[in-house]
């Protein structure tokens, strides 16, 4: 006798195999999109503050005062040209940029040309919000 195809036994073999692989690659691609999603808004949040420091360099005239906190808007960056726009990679189309900023404050290390200047961005997104971001400061540019 001559056998034409698979017993119900070997299907329902390959059929728990294959879920038992899907089972445990799925919460690895998970991780993998979380760590990825994670690595992207730190290279965001980077971009920002590099950005910051640039338009702070080309505007020394809007240094804080020692002790005081200054903002500056991702909007700003973005329409000054320092700053290219902040796409979410969390949702495909939306951006990052309207409630973003930057808060700069000046340490007492700085003098001369050598500021002592700390910059914590604040990176706002639909599902994201930053660990620095903090009350905006009142003094937004």
């Amino acid at each position: 006798m001559k056998k034409n195809g698979f017993t119900l036994v070997e299907l329902l073999v390959v059929i728990t195999l294959l879920g038992l692989i899907i089972g445990l690659a799925v919460p690895n691609f998970q991780r993998i999109i979380k760590q990825t999603k994670q690595k992207t808004y730190d290279s965001l949040e980077k971009a920002l503050k590099t950005s910051a420091t640039n338009y702070l360099m080309n505007h020394l005239d809007f240094l804080p005062p020692q002790g005081t906190a200054l903002g500056v808007s991702a909007e700003t960056l973005i329409k000054e040209g320092f700053l290219e726009s902040l796409e979410d990679p969390d949702q495909q189309g939306s951006k990052c940029d309207q409630n973003s900023y930057v808060v700069i404050t000046q340490g007492t290390g700085g003098n001369g040309l050598n500021l002592d200047m700390h910059y914590a961005p604040c990176l706002i997104c639909a599902k994201y919000r930053g660990a620095s971001c903090q009350t905006r400061p009142s003094l937004m540019k």
